[in-house]
């Protein structure tokens, strides 16, 4: 397998959690969406969100109440970096 393998965009199919006794849990919703980049210079980026994550509020993230910045952190993760193959 090659690096050119991974390169392009994917979209998550399925996010689910499995315990060691075979226990399958959904932490996001069985409808948990997402996207996941992987650049031929080696560099990859993820976006994990909950289908139907509650509407924030207001256009300026910093402005947010307690509760919706709580919320919208519980629902969404980002993440980036370098990888290799």
């Amino acid at each position: 397998m090659s690096e050119q393998d991974f390169v392009g965009t994917w979209r998550l199919v399925l996010m689910e959690a499995r315990s060691s006794d075979g226990n399958v849990t959904y932490p996001w919703g069985e409808d948990a969406g997402g996207l996941i980049m992987y650049s031929p210079e080696g560099y990859m980026s993820v976006v994990l969100f909950s289908a139907g994550r509650e509407h924030f509020g207001t256009s300026d993230i910093l402005a947010g109440s307690e509760k919706h910045l709580a919320v919208a952190a519980r629902t969404y993760l980002s993440y980036a970096g370098r990888y290799e193959v």
